[in-house]
């Protein structure tokens, strides 16, 4: 019998306290899709988040390594900086194979000029990156030959029910769902529920905030809660429920000025709960918004035009039912049997 080969995935799971966020949920896609479709071999995870609670777990890391045939290396901004490149010597120096996937879409400023960091990369046998535009800035600009694309992905079979809305009690049902945090546009859906409380005698309209609230924003996140009476925090989402609540929900609002934004996870989810999204024309996210198919595209700040998308979609509901359709059919572009067909072929 041939012995089985080690796989070793190293990224940022989360499992210390259950964090969920967009890099989180990609690392433990990642390993979930793998461990389904490479069954001859073991298939290891290493958390990176124990390292802060438990600095000798490195030795534990470092075992894991030497055992392994091939490693998948899904890293944050600090644990390339200082991880990767003892990762990489120990690689070469072991003859194993070192895939590395890109979380958001912060690559190419962050190796601009870390020379040792940015050569050390381009020899890895592929890097697998989520944005088109990612992909060309890399190879264009920086000389890159081994990279390959690597969209976002969902482990789902979830079906939406999409039925028209009652239009005699017809209330527009919109949600957010991410970190409660500024650079995520909070501050824009607060400016525009302005225009919403300033517009009806009684909102036609209600908010729904899930996701975990940034500590500093508290006090001005709850006392903007409280001002308008059609907006609600309803907590943090558990993965299994996802899709089913927005599902309920008639259109996802992500006005992000985040400066790692890559292929928020977010927008994926909203596609297969069969709901449309407007978010902001920043980054790369024009690749995976169709204008006035998928969703609408607004400038970054742009409360005025995010307004405009809302009281459209809620004076058209026809369109509203037929971009909830387009949006789960667009879904089917980021399944996981797409995924792995990107990476299998390197394997």
């Amino acid at each position: 019998m041939k012995k089985r080969k080690n796989i070793l995935i190293i990224g940022y799971f989360g499992y210390v306290d259950n964090q969920l966020d967009g890099q989180t949920v990609r690392t433990r896609s990642i390993y979930k899709l793998v461990a389904r479709k490479l069954t001859n071999y073991n298939i290891n995870n290493y958390d990176t988040q124990k390292l802060q609670s438990n600095k000798l777990s490195i030795f534990r890391l470092i075992s894991y390594c030497i055992k392994s045939h091939s490693i998948f290396y899904l890293p944050g901004q600090n644990n390339l900086k200082y991880f990767f490149l003892p990762l990489f010597f120990l690689s070469k120096a072991l003859n194993i194979n070192l895939y590395y996937f890109a979380i958001g879409g912060w690559l190419p400023e962050f190796i601009h000029r870390r020379y040792f960091i940015k050569k050390s990369l381009s020899k890895l046998k592929v890097i697998f990156v989520q944005n088109k535009a990612v992909k060309q800035k890399l190879i264009e600009q920086q000389g890159f030959k081994n990279i390959s694309m690597l969209p976002n992905f969902r482990l789902t079979e979830f079906t939406p029910a999409i039925t028209e809305n009652n239009l005699e009690h017809y209330q527009l049902k919109i949600v957010f769902m991410g970190r409660v945090h500024p650079l995520k546009g909070i501050d824009t859906i607060f400016r525009m529920s302005e225009q919403i409380y300033n517009s009806f005698d009684e909102s036609p309209m209600k908010i729904d905030f899930y996701g975990p609230i940034d500590k500093n924003i508290e006090t001005y996140f709850y006392c903007n809660v409280e001002k308008f009476g059609f907006i609600n925090y309803k907590g943090i989402l558990e993965p299994d429920d996802i899709y089913d609540t927005l599902s309920k929900y008639d259109v996802l609002v992500l006005p992000t000025k985040y400066p790692g934004e890559g292929f928020p996870g977010s927008i994926l989810d909203a596609y297969i709960s069969g709901i449309p999204v407007i978010v902001s024309n920043y980054k790369y996210l024009s690749e995976v918004v169709e204008e006035g198919k998928s969703g609408f595209l607004i400038d970054v700040d742009d409360e005025i035009k995010l307004f405009h998308y809302i009281k459209y979609l809620y004076s058209n509901p026809e369109k509203l039912i037929e971009m909830k359709h387009y949006a789960y059919t667009k879904s089917k572009q980021y399944t996981p049997e797409v995924a792995w067909e990107s990476i299998k072929k390197h394997l």
